[in-house]
């Protein structure tokens, strides 16, 4: 196991494939779970909210730092790590 607690958050969070764990930011939102956001290259992508996530009230804001969940397949959609949100 991992000493990171983002690693190991991604790895608890479904399947046991390789995880691509990206700090991106909050740009906009495309309804109630899923967000607009860039990466720090400036490549946009599109956030989507786990179940864990959709248990917090709030959506994170525009302008939010946020950690990404991405699958080595398709870099054009990440999960939102739970609790990984800073403003």
């Amino acid at each position: 196991m991992s000493e990171d607690p983002l690693i190991e958050a991604a790895e608890e969070s479904g399947d046991e494939k390789e995880k691509i764990l990206l700090d991106a930011t909050i740009v906009g939102t495309l309804g109630s779970s899923a967000l607009r956001a860039v990466l720090g290259n400036g490549h946009p992508v599109v956030a989507f909210r786990t179940r864990t996530t959709q248990a917090a009230p709030a959506l994170p804001a525009v302008g939010a730092k946020v950690k990404l969940v991405f699958s080595p397949y398709d870099m054009s959609k990440g999960r939102l790590l739970p609790g990984k949100v800073s403003p």
